[in-house]
């Protein structure tokens, strides 16, 4: 199979080339040319993004003969195109796929770990390795893969028989692949069969971050940062800092300290609601159980509360029913309707319905969630009207 342009040399960004055919298709059109810089999804690396004669290639894959059939929207018969490639998002893809032939040699080779699979994110990268990897191996690996970046170690492909292939790393060619096989070779670090796209040289990675490793399987997910993604990671983190230092009125070296005492003033804070809360509860259904309200609101009441409240007032299958709420008066929040079991069952799903909501329940209680509370006085007035048909 013939390789593209886009794999004899990844940095051309336009090409002139001739249309071999152009296919409707229910897509639109399936158009074959004579050559293309536009990489189609292969080894874990995504397919280009680029344009013919200004017109956006939709997607890219290979016929049965291995050409790359590019789909657009209309065409308009030219015999001859200009092909563009979407360049930094290459680029990118550029920086993290030898990234990743990077990082998969040193690991195999420091650390002993294998590579099982590549996925070359929009965001973050990852590599499955098999084995465990700790934070000190990380941290080594970083170290290593960025010693090589600022060798400026010469980044090449080579194409040789399957006959040629010892010694090689590779985890396999397809079935009934007969060759030549394309090979990538950072040098004096690794060879690998790849026919992705990637710079030429390791110095173009600028630097590489590894995140902290995740388990995977029976396995390790390394994830990592390659070239400009790195930088525009910084570039984030910079912002969040400053964001930071404003909120906290401290600078970075004393950030987890103050996000420690917000934390542990939040959980005081939490604990003394709490005990506001059942007071609260406590009053409220003292004084349900000393009167014969029908209808019960509270602004900041949530549906434990309201349980609560219930509970403390002794409303039972023998007490009068009474609607509780809470929430905004006039808009959403939560019900509750307690009192005899023979009412509840009856009123409670019309209730839900009246205030706009949903909800459940059994026996003595039905509660739910509602988004019209400014008809609590419509939901009273049922009540009262089932009190005297029973």
């Amino acid at each position: 199979m013939a390789l593209l342009m886009c794999q004899t040399d990844a940095y051309l960004q336009c090409l002139t080339t001739s249309v071999v055919r152009a296919d409707k298709i229910p897509e639109g059109y399936a158009v074959v040319l004579e050559q293309t810089i536009l990489y189609p999804e292969g080894g874990g690396q995504p397919s280009d993004h680029g344009w013919i004669d200004g017109q956006r290639v939709e997607s890219l894959a290979r016929d049965e003969n291995g050409k790359v059939i590019h789909v657009v929207k209309d065409w308009r018969g030219n015999k001859e195109v200009m092909v563009k490639i979407d360049w930094p998002r290459r680029f990118d893809h550029m920086q993290q796929h030898t990234a990743q032939h990077l990082i998969t040699a040193i690991a195999e080779d420091q650390l002993g770990k294998s590579t099982l699979a590549f996925h070359l994110q929009p965001d973050i990268c990852d590599i499955d390795v098999d084995g465990p990897v700790s934070e000190a191996q990380r941290a080594e690996l970083e170290r290593l893969v960025n010693e090589v970046i600022r060798q400026d170690r010469r980044v090449k492909h080579t194409e040789v028989s399957l006959d040629e292939l010892g010694g090689v790393r590779t985890r396999g060619m397809p079935e009934a692949f007969t060759g030549p096989v394309r090979l990538v070779e950072i040098e004096g670090v690794d060879i690998n069969t790849c026919g992705g796209t990637h710079v030429s040289s390791t110095a173009q990675l600028q630097s590489v971050s590894l995140l902290p490793p995740l388990k995977h399987k029976q396995g390790t997910k390394l994830r990592y940062l390659a070239g400009q993604r790195v930088l525009d990671q910084l570039q984030r983190r910079l912002r969040q800092a400053v964001e930071l230092n404003a909120l906290l009125s401290c600078g970075p070296d004393e950030h987890a300290q103050a996000i420690g005492r917000l934390v542990d003033q939040g959980k005081s804070n939490r604990a003394v609601l709490g005990r506001l809360r059942d007071e609260l509860a406590e009053h409220l259904g003292d004084q349900l159980r000393r009167t014969s309200l029908q209808h019960m609101h509270r602004d900041s009441a949530d549906l434990s509360v309201l349980s609560r409240i219930v509970s403390l007032a002794g409303i039972d299958d023998n007490a009068s029913p009474v609607l509780l709420t809470g929430g905004d008066c006039e808009g959403a929040g939560v019900f509750l309707v307690a009192g005899p079991r023979e009412v509840v069952t009856h009123v409670g799903p019309q209730i839900a319905e009246i205030l706009e909501g949903r909800g459940g329940g059994k026996g003595t209680r039905y509660q739910g969630r509602a988004q019209r509370l400014d008809r609590a006085d419509e939901a009273v007035a049922l009540i009262n009207r089932v009190m005297k048909e029973l």
